[in-house]
């Protein structure tokens, strides 16, 4: 899982020029683009969750 929060991925980003596909990582805040190719996050590309799945995760139990 790549995070987000994570400053040495920060300089690390996909640097393909076309990448066969991307597929979506996941960490507890958000989301990445990240490249098949080279397994870089894409830069620009991280999303945070939705304010409704935020509250849902916080009223977890588990």
């Amino acid at each position: 899982m790549i995070s987000y929060h994570d400053t040495s991925r920060h300089n690390n980003f996909c640097k393909c020029t076309h990448s066969s596909s991307v597929f979506t990582e996941m960490d507890e805040w958000g989301y990445w683009d990240v490249c098949n190719d080279c397994h870089k996050p894409i830069e620009d590309t991280y999303r945070y969750n939705s304010e409704d799945y935020l509250e849902e995760i916080m009223s977890r139990n588990d």
